[in-house]
């Protein structure tokens, strides 16, 4: 393979960019990538077209960059692209000669299709079918045939012109028709009277489904040395964290999870159990416990190893990979790691009087353990905040009295949750705050007052709930060598951080444009994943295919 020589390119657009971020730096370096990218584009678009793709839109993303006038963004990301290029066609042969490994493997998809076309035309002309079979489900295994025959054609077509990847795609697509139409529709069990028994369908069924390419690779051995190091160890267990456990264990990782808490979650588990959670794809509205344990299900579906209370203070670099070094001293070897840390380590705000710490536990809360230990309570709540609204509506139903103080008139929550505290039974008294909490064991009374005229009123309570919001801070990742900006870690658009084989994702990272939502959590995750795969495992591709396309794997099902 011709390689296009790019030191010299690279020369051009450093000495450019030297002189300061400016249009035509910007352009140099751009050009540069262009034309190295272009050397190898052919070559590249047969065999890794996703790697290309991603090459070129980030090429593209430097132009914009441009455009808008952000030039040193587009220098930077011009000026990374030549070294990816070399890279992705330093390993072309070797994808290559995987590919053409796995076509041969699929030597008997033409026999499986004669085959399952022989049982299916002498369904056809059967004058009684077998019990279980009508003329709709010979009909679509026909359709079945039709699109697999056309699928596998193309394949072959391509792979004759030397196009691998497309070839490869299109003996997948064939793998992908439904075949199971041939029998999805009748009820089971085996009849020797027709023309072609089920039994036989179901074998000239099966000997498709072995002839066809899965999902790699399969998963991991289940007797692993436990002392041996992790491929992937995910600090943080939070919903990001647990879908990226799940997603790991699919690719044939072996997973462990740490977390400083004490059970799985994160915040979602630990301060909102009970609030509703909206913007989840696939669920109008979810309960953060009932999200929690769903995430639960799955990750553990693959059996990670799971460390809960435990810290994580330092991370060093060893040969082969990193150990993370928890407070309590213990090592944790990993190939990869993968920081989901949230907004890192958090704890509420609380009472300025430190004398009141002794009702901790005993009638002043800063979280929520959960809503039953207020029913048929006098609580008072104090906050003005999104949460505190929150956690006002959501005890409002239990609470035999229920009083809602804030130190100004205006709250910053979101206007319906406003309107809807406001319709409730709960009381709302603005422009007042805390003075003090009585009580000879635990709470029995607070004193408050408002913050214009100094009036104080007492009122006999149950519990006190603070709302004041929550301090964030990295803590001992911040010691770590990870570029840092602002109070997140900067990852690159595949969720790379700075230091090799170290990954983050979720709301602990930034990037341009980044969301901090579960739902770009749980896409952020699977990036991450997929980075680690090809650290751990460089044969293995970015893009595994659809885990609708693995044999391996059953949803639900619990995996060695």
């Amino acid at each position: 393979m011709n390689r296009f020589p790019v030191t010299m390119l690279l020369l051009v657009a450093i000495v450019a960019a030297g002189c300061g971020p400016n249009q035509g730096a910007a352009q140099a370096s751009i050009s540069a990538a262009q034309t190295a990218f272009d050397a190898a584009k052919d070559q590249a678009m047969m065999v890794v077209p996703d790697e290309a793709h991603e090459i070129q839109a980030t090429i593209d993303g430097a132009k914009a960059s441009m455009e808008k006038g952000e030039f040193k963004a587009a220098i930077d990301s011009a000026n990374a692209v030549p070294a990816r290029v070399k890279t992705m066609t330093d390993g072309l042969a070797t994808k290559a000669a995987e590919m053409q490994a796995q076509w041969e493997k699929m030597k008997e998809f033409p026999q499986a299709l004669v085959a399952l076309n022989d049982a299916v035309v002498k369904l056809g002309k059967a004058k009684k079918l077998p019990a279980g079979i009508d003329a709709a489900t010979v009909s679509a295994a026909k359709t079945a045939l039709g699109t697999i025959t056309q699928n596998w054609t193309e394949a072959q077509a391509a792979f004759q012109a030397g196009n691998l990847a497309d070839a490869m795609s299109k003996a997948m697509m064939a793998k992908q028709a439904p075949v199971e139409a041939m029998t999805s529709s009748r009820p089971g069990g085996h009849h020797r009277r027709g023309a072609c028994s089920l039994a036989r369908l179901d074998r000239r069924a099966a000997l498709w489904k072995d002839a066809r390419p899965t999902m790699s690779p399969t998963l991991p051995p289940p007797a692993a040395d436990p002392a041996a190091p992790h491929d992937l160890i995910i600090v943080g267990a939070g919903p990001t964290g647990m879908f990226a456990a799940f997603y790991a264990g699919l690719r044939g990782m072996r997973v462990k999870l740490i977390d400083s808490l004490a059970e799985l979650g994160g915040q979602l588990a630990a301060l909102y159990p009970d609030k509703y959670i909206y913007d989840v794809a696939g669920f109008p509205k979810v309960k953060s416990r009932d999200l929690v344990d769903a995430l639960r299900e799955q990750a553990l579906q693959f059996q990670p190893d799971v460390c809960l209370e435990e810290k994580v203070a330092g991370l060093e670099a060893v040969d082969g990979g990193y150990v993370l070094r928890t407070e309590g001293g213990t090592a944790h070897p990993a190939r990869t790691v993968l920081i989901t840390a949230g907004v890192g380590a958090f704890a509420p705000r609380k009472l300025e009087n430190a004398a009141l710490a002794r009702f901790e536990g005993h009638g002043l809360h800063y979280v929520l353990p959960g809503l039953e230990p207020f029913r048929g309570k006098r609580v008072l709540l104090l906050g003005g905040g999104d949460s505190a609204v929150d956690w006002a509506l959501h005890l409002e139903p239990l609470a035999q009295e229920l009083t809602l103080i804030h130190r100004r008139d205006q709250f910053r929550a979101h206007e319906d949750s406003v309107k809807k505290l406001h319709e409730s039974r709960c009381k709302v008294v603005k422009f007042h705050e805390l003075k003090t909490i009585e009580g000879a064991e635990r709470v029995e009374r607070a004193i408050i007052f408002d913050n214009r005229s100094k009036e104080e009123t007492t009122l006999e309570v149950d519990e006190v709930v603070v709302n004041f919001g929550f301090v964030a801070n990295l803590g001992p990742i911040k010691t770590w060598g990870l570029t840092i900006q602002g109070n997140s870690i900067a990852v690159s658009q595949k969720m790379e951080t700075n230091l090799p084989g170290v990954f983050a994702a979720g709301d602990i990272v930034t990037y341009p444009g980044k969301l901090k939502l579960i739902a770009t959590g749980f896409g952020e995750a699977t990036m991450a994943v997929c980075g680690a795969k090809m650290v751990v495992d460089p044969s293995a591709r970015y893009f595994p295919g659809h885990s609708s396309e693995s044999a391996t794997f059953e949803p639900g099902a619990a995996h060695a």
